[in-house]
């Protein structure tokens, strides 16, 4: 069951991600653009209720807290700030990262982006999860081929035991 409530958060984050447009500082003006738009070193602004459009280093933030549940399995939104946090951190630890297609749960910041479409931590999720289905589909598939093997095997001992009966 928890699997696979964690596969549908991560489609319902997958599809938030996929559209939307986000608030960015470019040359010291605010513009609205297309999520498929960012690119890394964009200045994010953010406000509750926004989805994290990539991956991005908060640089400033006023009570925020982001629900990222989709990647991290929290159950209660995940306070964010601009401190930096030690290499090798787990990723729910890192405090100071927000993550595509999560949600900004409560205040406002600014964040750098560092990372978009394909090279994000969601896409990366996605990587992981279409790999685990295509390796669940061939098992399936070799179970089932399996499953037949063994009704063949025990239809064949079946057989050969009545034809032993009846001798």
């Amino acid at each position: 069951y928890r699997r696979e409530r964690r596969s549908e958060e991560l489609l319902a984050s997958w599809r938030l991600a996929e559209v939307g447009d986000a608030e960015v500082i470019r040359g010291g003006t605010l513009e609205v653009v297309h999520a498929s738009e960012l690119v890394p070193g964009d200045l994010l602004v953010l406000r509750a209720g926004n989805v994290i459009p990539a991956d991005a280093r908060v640089v400033e933030a006023a009570r925020f807290a982001v629900d990222a549940a989709p990647l991290t399995g929290e159950s209660e939104p995940v306070a964010k700030s601009a401190r930096p946090v030690a290499a090798g951190v787990p990723l729910a630890e890192r405090s100071s990262m927000l993550y595509r297609g999560t949600l900004v749960a409560t205040g406002h910041g600014h964040a750098i982006v560092t990372a978009t479409g394909p090279q994000t931590e969601l896409a990366n999720e996605r990587e992981i999860a279409d790999a685990g289905n295509a390796r669940a589909a061939g098992a399936e598939a070799h179970g089932g081929r399996l499953q037949a093997d063994i009704a063949a095997r025990e239809a064949k001992i079946y057989e050969l035991t009545s034809a032993i009966k009846h001798t």
